[in-house]
C-alpha cells in the first residue's frame, strides 16, 4: 500500500516538512515491487527512505541485495535507512554491514537505534554500539560520553521495570496454548473480519480512505476537511 502512504507523505513535504519513508516489511518486497518504490520515491524526493526488518528476520545477504536494488534506483540525493529488530542478535552486525556496503556508494545513510537497544519485543540496534563502530571507523564524532551518561541517569528504571531484548520465546510462532473468542464482526468500511479475544478492547476504525487525506491548511493558516 506504499501509493497512498507516499501521496499523504507528499501533501506533508508540501507544507515545509522534511519526509522520511519507512517500507514497513521490506523483506516481503518482491524485486519489482522495489523496483517500483523506488521509482515512487524518486518522484516524492523525501529526505530518506529506510528499510525495515519488521519481523527481525533479515540475514545479511537478503539485506545486501535490498539495498543493491534500492541503491542503484533511488536517486542520490536521497538517503537510504535502515531501521532492524534483534530478534536473531543481528541488528548489530546488519547496522555495520549496512553501512559499509553504502559508504563505499557514496550513499548518504539513516541507522535507526536506541539507547541499551530499548524496543518493543526483542528491541532494536543498540545506539552505543553503532554510535562507537561509526566513530571508529567513520570518524562519526560521536560524543560517546553523554550517551553513556545519559544511559546511567536515564535507563535504570527502564531497565527495571520494562523487560525487552532477544528471547527464545520470540522465535518462531506461538503454540501450546488456547484462546476464547468472545466475539466476531465486520468492520466493512475498512473491509476486515474483527475477532475479540478475551477483555481485548478496540479503538474506532478506519475507512478504507483515511479522513487525513481530506485535511489541508491554506496560506491563510485556515483549516479545512475537519468533522
Amino acid at each position: 500500500h506504499f501509493p497512498e502512504g507516499i501521496a499523504l507523505g507528499e501533501k506533508i513535504k508540501g507544507k515545509g516538512y522534511q519526509v522520511y519513508f519507512q517500507a514497513a516489511n521490506t523483506l516481503g518486497y518482491s524485486d519489482g515491487e522495489l523496483l517500483r518504490l523506488a521509482e515512487a520515491i524518486n518522484m516524492a524526493q523525501p529526505a530518506a527512505l529506510s528499510v525495515v526488518d519488521t519481523f527481525g528476520a533479515m540475514y545479511s545477504e537478503e539485506l545486501m541485495h535490498i539495498i543493491d536494488v534500492l541503491d542503484s534506483n533511488l536517486d542520490k540525493n536521497i538517503r537510504l535507512g535502515f531501521h532492524s529488530h534483534n530478534n536473531q542478535q543481528l541488528s548489530f552486525s546488519l547496522s555495520m554491514q549496512f553501512a559499509d556496503w553504502l559508504v563505499k556508494r557514496e550513499r548518504n545513510i539513516i541507522i535507526d537505534s536506541s539507547l541499551c537497544g530499548m524496543g518493543r519485543g526483542a528491541g532494536n540496534a543498540t545506539t552505543e554500539l553503532v554510535a562507537q563502530f561509526l566513530n571508529r571507523k567513520y570518524n562519526g564524532n560521536y560524543d560517546m560520553n553523554i550517551i553513556m551518561d545519559t544511559i546511567d541517569i536515564y535507563m535504570r528504571y527502564f531497565k527495571e521495570y520494562y523487560k525487552w531484548g532477544y528471547s527464545t520465546e520470540l522465535l518462531g510462532r506461538p503454540k501450546g496454548f488456547s484462546i476464547t473468542v468472545r466475539d466476531v464482526y465486520v468492520a466493512a468500511g475498512a473491509g476486515f473480519i474483527v475477532v475479540l479475544t478475551g477483555t481485548v478492547m478496540t479503538m474506532p476504525g478506519l475507512p478504507k480512505r483515511p479522513a487525513a487525506y481530506g485535511v489541508d491548511v491554506d496560506a491563510a493558516g485556515r483549516i479545512t476537511g475537519l468533522y
